[in-house]
């Protein structure tokens, strides 16, 4: 069967020829009537191009592995081994990082009192900014909302566009972390005990019921007396978002220890 880049010469079945006077190239045969086409998308090298395309779409799309395990490989500037040793102190201030967190009693609202409780309050102050257009109840729930949300969307854009698995998994440390900083305030939907920002005289503070995010989430829900269930429940999960992380952290850094030392024995 005769074929080029830009289909046949002669026709297959015929002989006869497939170009014109000029040398371009013709879909049916002038003497038999084959459609020149058909018979290239049955052809094995026609099939054999396929295979190919989709062996190089494979390649192009990572595995799961390749996506959440595998960190990016190093630059110029530092080497995978060093660049080894930096994620694996990371990891252990991330473990450390989180049990701290992790141990602490939602009911005390000690996390209030953390230094990312005030990064948070950046975030959840925005949000309410953010999903005000959407009505009263939208707006209360945006703050709590959007401050979880946020490391989230950092954590995808690490994973996704940067390739950079191990500080997704920080950021997802830092969602549960925030997720956590929500139950305190949760739980405070009845009693009105928190504080709540901008209360500088007493005819502020008597607004609270007024003011308070899940006072009113809650209250408009018909969910008020669920208040502690819902706190645990943010708590709890908050909990499991941080150990994951840190599986996930130590999944980063075991799959590179193991990758330098396949390394080392080939070499």
């Amino acid at each position: 069967m005769h074929i080029d880049s830009h289909g046949f010469v002669v026709c297959p079945k015929c002989k006869a020829n497939a170009r014109t006077a000029e040398g371009k190239p013709i879909p049916i045969c002038p003497s038999c009537g084959v459609v020149f086409a058909k018979i290239l998308a049955s052809s094995p090298m026609s099939k054999q191009a396929h295979d190919e395309e989709q062996d190089d779409d494979t390649s192009t799309n990572p595995t799961w592995k390749e996506r959440f395990i595998t960190p990016p490989a190093s630059d110029d500037t530092i080497s995978d081994h060093d660049m080894w040793w930096v994620r694996a102190i990371g990891l252990g201030l991330l473990v450390w990082w989180s049990l701290h967190f992790i141990t602490m009693n939602w009911h005390t609202n000690e996390i209030g009192s953390s230094f990312m409780h005030n990064i948070n309050l950046v975030f959840h102050e925005a949000g309410h900014l953010f999903f005000r257009p959407f009505g009263r109840l939208i707006m209360f729930f945006g703050g709590s909302f959007f401050q979880v949300l946020w490391p989230l969307i950092l954590a995808a854009a690490f994973l996704l566009k940067y390739k950079n698995p191990f500080a997704a998994s920080v950021c997802f440390a830092w969602a549960g972390q925030s997720l956590m900083d929500v139950a305190p305030y949760i739980g405070d939907a009845r009693s009105l005990q928190l504080g709540l920002i901008g209360e500088y005289n007493e005819d502020i503070v008597d607004m609270r019921s007024e003011r308070h995010d899940w006072h009113n989430i809650l209250g408009d829900l018909g969910l008020l007396e669920k208040d502690q269930l819902i706190a645990n429940l943010a708590h709890n999960g908050g909990r499991l978002m941080l150990i994951i992380a840190c599986v996930w952290a130590a999944a980063i850094v075991y799959a590179q220890y193991q990758s330098q030392r396949s390394e080392k024995l080939e070499d």
